[in-house]
C-alpha cells in the first residue's frame, strides 16, 4: 500500500504541474484550472489518508 500511495501522490503533483503549465499557457480558462486544483486537494484530503502505509 505504500507504494500506491506514493504513485498517486506522483501523479497528483504531476497533473498539478501540468495544470499550471497549461495555464500559464493559456490553454484553459481559471475555472479549470481551479476546478482541477479542488479535484487534486479532495483527493489528497480524503483519498490518500485512508491509503495507509504498512
Amino acid at each position: 500500500m505504500k507504494e500506491l500511495k506514493k504513485a498517486v501522490s506522483i501523479a497528483l503533483i504531476l497533473a498539478l504541474i501540468i495544470n499550471l503549465v497549461i495555464f500559464a499557457a493559456g490553454r484553459i480558462h481559471a475555472f479549470q484550472f481551479w476546478l482541477i486544483i479542488a479535484v487534486a486537494a479532495v483527493v489528497a484530503f480524503f483519498v490518500l489518508p485512508k491509503l495507509k502505509g504498512e
